[in-house]
């Protein structure tokens, strides 16, 4: 008996849904493995789907699951923060505002060491290292504060960063220790 492709992808997906399911859940997970050999053909992947749904429920209701998800969540946000800089910071440097320019490099920087933090060492890191961000914005915007007359409109467009870079700093902050808080609460016995 050959099994179609939209089978073995089914198959594949429900492989994946049981690797991730909490060992209190792996039954139930092999069991909808099993069932995915006598789901048609045509509904398959809507099967699997569910099935991946599920798994990814109980994954995220146990504490690795939060702790997992939030460093992933923070590492592809703080890089596309970085990225989104530096496309920035090369269109000032060609428009002729330097110092915006490097400004918006020394931004992106802290956030590929943010995104390399939550990628390889876990949320702790992060919400320290967002807290020595607060400091180091704070004295960028003490710098922003005191920049030349004769760069006016650059001065005040460094002072608006370092003032939104308050709100991301915060928002970091409040998400590595929420996680973190959320993680330790899941892990407690009830």
């Amino acid at each position: 008996m050959t099994r179609s492709s939209r089978k073995r992808i089914a198959i594949a997906i429900c492989t994946y849904a049981v690797l991730i399911t909490p060992p209190r859940r792996r039954t139930l997970a092999e069991a909808m493995l099993a069932e995915c050999d006598h789901v048609a053909d045509g509904d398959a992947l809507g099967f699997a789907a569910g099935c991946f749904y599920s798994a990814a429920g109980w994954w995220l209701a146990t504490a690795e699951g939060v702790r997992q998800s939030a460093r992933w969540v923070i590492s592809a946000g703080t890089a596309a923060l970085a990225l989104s800089a530096l496309t920035v910071a090369f269109r000032a440097w060609v428009g002729g505002a330097q110092t915006v320019a490097w400004a918006l490099v020394s931004i992106a920087a802290f956030y590929i060491v943010a995104a390399f933090l939550a990628s390889r060492i876990g949320l702790k890191a992060v919400a320290r290292y967002s807290v020595a961000g607060l400091a180091l914005n704070t004295l960028a915007l003490m710098l922003a504060i005191t920049v030349a007359s004769d760069t006016v409109s650059h001065g005040q467009y460094l002072r608006a960063l370092v003032i939104e870079g308050y709100a991301l700093l915060a928002l970091l902050i409040t998400l590595t220790l929420g996680a973190h808080w959320m993680a330790h609460r899941l892990e407690k016995p009830h």
